[in-house]
């Protein structure tokens, strides 16, 4: 969160703050929501390690997938009890 104070006079944080807000929920919220759900990534990158380990690393499979985690909580808004399904098919087809 210190890296948010650190840039808040650019464009990249606010446009950041502006996607955020959009889905319906403050920076903090978007951050506190990616910590939970970031062993989904792990899980989907470790089951899809096989498929792809040729073409990109699992840090670099990791780190598509935690960009997939974040477009599906902008796109779902605040996760429910679906959120895990919706986000995992946004975490495959990141990776994939």
């Amino acid at each position: 969160m210190a890296y948010l104070a650190d840039y808040a006079d650019t464009s990249c944080a606010s446009e950041y703050h502006e996607a955020a807000v959009a889905s319906g929920m403050s920076p903090r919220e978007e951050q506190r929501h990616l910590v939970a759900y970031a062993p989904l990534v792990k899980r989907i990158v470790r089951q899809l390690n096989s498929q792809v380990s040729g073409t990109m690393s699992r840090e670099d499979m990791e780190q598509i997938g935690l960009m997939g985690l974040l477009e599906a909580l902008r796109r779902y808004g605040t996760p429910d009890n679906g959120f895990g399904s919706f986000a995992s098919l946004r975490i495959r087809g990141a990776i994939l």
